[in-house]
């Protein structure tokens, strides 16, 4: 059931089944700024509750993809980051507010170390 209704609100997000439907389309960094700007509202709407520290993990994903030299054509860190979060407000609505999946990072990944490196000497806004 989880797995139908995160395919829902990842599509109210313009963000489809896989972040391989988008990567390498030129237009990432626009679907992704309007994905993070859009998710508290789509999950408030479909009477999620927002975890603010997942918003603030899926912002710095957001940034992580920016800081990539195919910045116009990244949006995996993004993608994973709404995945992770939708799936968490799911869990927290299931099984209670003070449940939910750990905000982390861990799952970043970079295209070298240099795209690494841009974001760690970088804060991100």
């Amino acid at each position: 059931m989880a797995h139908t209704i995160e395919e829902k609100l990842m599509n109210q997000l313009n963000l489809c089944h896989s972040y391989h439907c988008s990567n390498g389309s030129r237009s990432c960094r626009h679907i992704r700024r309007e994905a993070v700007d859009k998710l508290p509202v789509i999950l408030t709407k479909n009477e999620f509750t927002v975890s603010k520290n997942w918003i603030e993990i899926v912002k710095k994903a957001e940034f992580a993809d920016s800081c990539a030299d195919s910045d116009e054509s990244i949006l995996t860190n993004t993608w994973m980051a709404c995945s992770y979060a939708i799936q968490d407000a799911i869990y927290r609505k299931e099984n209670g507010e003070d449940k939910g999946l750990c905000p982390n990072l861990n799952f970043l990944k970079f295209e070298d170390d240099k795209h690494k490196a841009r974001y760690t000497q970088t804060t991100p806004p």
